[in-house]
């Protein structure tokens, strides 16, 4: 959907045309992908004690149908290796409280 849209500049009216998209829709859906593909990568961690590399993750991503590293880690707002390393964190407080 194009929408036109007036903006003021010095003084003048200028026309411009804004591509609107429906964020909302694709939003649910991206948010199931990532959260199928979070608790793959958890399950991954808990089975080896290392976490993965990029090249690691995006193949094992590929064979269980999750997000590459990439994805995964524009989509956390942080990059897959700080992802990996907070995901760690949080296994390594689980394990000690036992």
């Amino acid at each position: 959907m194009v929408r036109r849209e007036i903006i003021k500049y010095q003084n003048k009216k200028v026309y411009a045309t804004k591509r609107i998209v429906k964020y909302k829709a694709n939003k649910k859906k991206e948010t199931d992908y990532y959260q199928k593909s979070l608790h793959g990568l958890i399950e991954y961690m808990k089975k080896n004690e290392k976490n993965p590399s990029e090249s690691v993750w995006n193949r094992f991503a590929i064979a269980n149908r999750y997000l590459a590293s990439k994805s995964m880690g524009y989509l956390s707002g942080t990059g897959f290796n700080r992802l990996c390393k907070n995901i760690r964190k949080k296994l390594n407080k689980m394990k000690n409280r036992r």
